[in-house]
């Protein structure tokens, strides 16, 4: 189940409890909180009942400030990783840190996405995937969160037709990279004589 924050809060709640209660298997939930609740919503948000959680970099930094205000991020315990080098890799890790239990994806722009997934017991390590090469310049970047969003939820959902039980890294990994390719395609003009699927 997708929740995004356009629609009201209450709903947004509602829709949450009813998927924890469900049987015979629990709703896989999905929130994207664009635009980003008020602060009293943040903090009384049920986080725990998510099973992943998509921002953007300035919607983590957002969280960490509501949900962690004294915490100073810090990216030490992945110093080594690749996604350690980005300014929204410390925000990441510390939203990872306070919800344990939930997948985080975190979009950074022309810099691609960094992914925490703790449902990975294969390989947790951070993930992190270059944004799509683009071909011409950035057309409009509006909608871009909506649409890879939506392909997320679209391939976790293919995955879950297929098995039961959890993703494998390079499984995740393969969905992402769709996600960020689709990204890459809607923000930049289609020739009459590209070849683009």
């Amino acid at each position: 189940m997708l929740l995004q924050n356009e629609i009201p809060h209450s709903a947004t709640l509602a829709y949450l409890d009813a998927a924890q209660s469900s049987l015979p298997h629990r709703i896989s939930t999905i929130f994207n909180p664009s635009p980003m609740p008020s602060a009293s919503q943040i903090k009384a948000f049920p986080w725990t009942k998510l099973n992943w959680l998509i921002v953007n970099e300035v919607e983590a930094s957002d969280l960490c400030k509501h949900l962690a205000p004294d915490t100073e991020p810090s990216t030490s315990k992945y110093a080594q990783s690749p996604a350690a080098s980005f300014p929204a890799f410390p925000y990441t890790l510390t939203l990872s840190d306070i919800l344990p239990t939930v997948n985080l994806v975190c979009t950074i722009g022309s810099e691609g996405v960094i992914a925490l997934l703790p449902s990975l017991t294969d390989d947790p390590s951070p993930i992190h995937l270059p944004a799509a090469k683009l071909r011409g310049n950035v057309r409009d970047t509006t909608g871009a969160g909506d649409c890879f969003t939506g392909y997320l939820a679209a391939g976790l959902m293919k995955l879950e037709e297929r098995h039961i039980g959890a993703f494998t890294r390079d499984e995740i990994i393969h969905v992402l990279i769709r996600c960020v390719q689709v990204c890459g395609i809607l923000t930049t003009p289609i020739s009459t004589d590209d070849n683009r699927p």
